[in-house]
């Protein structure tokens, strides 16, 4: 996964970047890493690599419906997706 950046004011107020999203479910990861080093974080098997020593930490695991969020890059962007499909539906009859 890429690192993604907010695209507008509006959307920074609701934006989670991947570090934020680590230190929240993986407690003790800031007492493990020094600042500078390198991660490789993995939502879906909830790891955590710290690549200058090679440590792997595991964080609590995402619900299916946050790793979908957080693909579509943020709840915005997700709850408009969905918003959009569901009027795709109801426009084909569905």
């Amino acid at each position: 996964m890429s690192p993604r950046q907010p695209e507008n004011a509006s959307e920074e107020r609701h934006f989670v970047s991947p570090g934020d999203l680590m230190r929240q479910v993986c407690p003790g990861v800031t007492q493990a890493v020094q600042t500078g080093q390198p991660l490789e974080g993995d939502l879906e098997t909830a790891r955590i690599t710290n690549l200058a020593n090679g440590q792997v930490l595991t964080a609590t695991p995402l619900s299916a419906t946050a790793l979908r969020i957080v693909e579509a890059g943020g709840l915005v962007p997700y709850a408009r997706n969905k918003l959009a499909q569901r009027a795709a539906a109801a426009a084909a009859g569905t």
